[in-house]
């Protein structure tokens, strides 16, 4: 402890030893995972706040040097044991100073890793895929590193297919920049390959304000065939999704107890969607009530919260409904532009095993949520430059 602590004085990087600060910036939304919660997490030595790349380059190196675990945090909205920290004496790097604009123009934006999609009020710049939790001000290089998909992803599918740029930290300590499908190293690896400290990525672009559509049902079976149909139609949406009697209870308990699709369009495509729906802006204005946020109301509610998020095509998620009485459960379902489904089923009772997902958020392991092609590249990435499996270790499955 007493090294670190005259290193970080000698460099003069902010940091804080104090138990009650490191317990607090320890804890992620992994606690709300039924599974994840049972897992040990050790405290780290100390945390840091760098506020510029010579600091965090010098961080690494003495983590290096000395063998300690990095493990880096956004905000700390992570619900797949990003902040679960497996080995002792570990540096937690906070990455929330290292924030602001370096450059944008129409179509582009470059940030530092630790800005906010979202900051008193408003966004920073239109995005095209952002968490359901783009309220609690969650960095774009944390859901870069942590989150794959949420408000957008029918049109645009996860958040990585927005970058086009990163710059990070390896595990050597040496700056590097990655282009194109190469960023994806970095992509929802929780940190296990690098320290992201930049990212450029695309900007939406739209014409007009965006009209919201619902559509009600009495059952998921009806809501299927219009989903079917908005598919096969390659309609342009937006964002559509899902939400059950249960959960529409959530954002407004005078709404009709059926089942709700939602469509979100700009308003100059409006031609080229489906006629009818009710008038949805209530759904929009309470969208991080969706996702992760539907999860947070329900904790609210009842911290014995139960959850599992299943990534399926369509006609599965049909399926395993059936195995289930749907009345029982709070449901949404983001639809991606795979054709794919990303189901979150919760209750406060004990969720049943119901099959496979690609999508495993009850597991600490990369392995569980990314297609094999991506691993791949993480995986190698992470044997050639962090053979000591110091950046957030025991993450990563390499049989």
């Amino acid at each position: 402890m007493e090294a670190i602590i005259n290193f970080l004085d000698k460099e003069k990087i902010e940091f804080t030893t104090d138990k009650r600060i490191i317990e607090k910036e320890s804890r992620d939304w992994s606690w709300t995972s039924s599974k994840l919660s049972q897992l040990d997490s050790k405290l780290p030595l100390v945390v840091v706040y760098p506020k510029n790349e010579d600091e965090i380059i010098k961080i690494v190196e003495f983590s290096k040097e000395n063998h300690l675990p990095v493990v880096p945090k956004g905000k700390g909205f992570n619900n797949v044991g990003g902040l679960i920290i497996t080995k002792p004496n570990s540096i937690l790097i906070n990455l929330t100073y290292f924030s602001g604009i370096l450059e944008e123009n129409d179509q582009l934006i470059k940030v530092k890793s630790g800005t906010p999609y979202y900051k008193k009020g408003k966004f920073l710049f239109l995005p095209r895929v952002y968490p359901s939790t783009f309220r609690h001000e969650v960095t774009i290089g944390g859901n870069f590193c942590g989150g794959a998909y949420g408000i957008g992803s029918y049109e645009y599918g996860p958040n990585w297919d927005q970058v086009i740029e990163i710059e990070m930290i390896s595990p050597k300590g040496k700056k590097i920049t990655l282009y194109g499908n190469d960023t994806r190293v970095a992509a929802h690896a929780l940190g296990t390959t690098g320290i992201v400290t930049s990212l450029k990525l695309l900007k939406r672009q739209k014409e007009g304000n965006d009209i919201v559509k619902v559509f009600f049902f009495d059952n998921f079976k009806e809501l299927l065939k219009l989903i079917d149909i908005i598919y096969d139609s390659s309609l342009p949406y937006y964002h559509v999704n899902v939400l059950s009697p249960n959960s529409l209870n959530i954002i407004d308990a005078t709404l009709p107890k059926k089942w709700a699709l939602i469509t979100v369009y700009p308003e100059d495509r409006k031609t080229d969607v489906l006629n009818g729906g009710t008038e949805g802006r209530i759904f929009w204005e309470h969208r991080d009530l969706f996702n992760s946020g539907l999860i947070e109301k329900l904790v609210e509610i009842n911290k014995n919260i139960d959850y599992s998020v299943y990534k399926l095509d369509i006609y599965k998620i049909d399926e395993l409904l059936n195995k289930i009485k749907t009345e029982n459960f709070f449901i949404e379902i983001n639809f991606t532009n795979e054709r794919k489904g990303r189901m979150l089923l919760a209750s406060f009772d004990k969720i049943p095993e119901l099959g496979n997902t690609e999508f495993d958020v009850n597991s600490p392991y990369v392995n569980s949520r990314v297609k094999f092609e991506h691993l791949h590249r993480i995986k190698m990435f992470k044997v050639l430059n962090d053979p000591e499996d110091l950046f957030n270790p025991n993450k990563l499955k390499f049989y």
